[in-house]
């Protein structure tokens, strides 16, 4: 984790050029742009496509309806894309832990809402009734090509987001504890998923 020179690593293409030499740190360079294009690429689709579903949904009285009706979702990307790059300039990771904070409280709350939404809402009926339902689901969808289409966008934003590692390890108070946090982290998202 330290370079030659005494310096930390905080990326993979110093680690790359320590390790295996500079032609390949330049391979890591370009993988690891790429990552980042689609990665930031993918999160500017997810947002614009979850609130244009929201903003064009006449059914409910939800909020972004009221605010913003029949927003189209480049409208909406674009919007993200305002917001979102001034925060890409950004280089004290440290700024944020309060807003990841408030990340996994919004997450685990939305996790619990949509828990008393199946359970109280639909199908309704009480815990029972939800269960019956969920078992009555097929395992395995009638065309995985479609499936896996229609998720792959969140699939690489969940699985690419590992090159900010070393920045967020390095943005610790204590960097030697990020080990132990990984660990807990993955830990908690394998227990929640199955």
């Amino acid at each position: 984790r330290i370079l030659s020179g005494g310096e930390p690593i905080i990326s993979y293409v110093q680690l790359a050029r320590e390790a295996l030499g500079e032609p390949a740190a330049k391979v890591v360079f370009a993988l690891t742009l790429s990552a980042s294009l689609g990665v930031c690429s993918t999160y500017l689709v997810f947002i614009g496509s979850t609130l244009e579903s929201m903003s064009c949904d006449a059914e409910t009285a939800n909020i972004v309806r009221q605010v913003a009706p029949d927003v189209s979702e480049f409208n909406w990307e674009l919007a993200s894309a305002a917001v979102l790059y001034p925060l890409s300039l950004i280089r004290d990771y440290r700024i944020f832990s309060f807003t990841s904070a408030l990340g996994v409280f919004a997450v685990v709350g939305g996790i619990f809402v949509t828990l008393a939404y199946g359970i109280l809402v639909d199908p309704g009926g009480g815990i029972g009734v939800a269960i019956n339902s969920i078992e009555t689901l097929p395992l395995w969808p009638s065309s995985i090509a479609d499936a896996f289409g229609g998720s792959f966008g969140t699939i690489c934003y969940l699985f690419a987001i590992n090159f900010l590692s070393f920045p967020i390890m390095n943005s610790m108070q204590v960097p030697r504890e990020f080990d132990a946090a990984i660990s807990k982290a993955v830990s908690g998202v394998w227990i929640v998923n199955v």
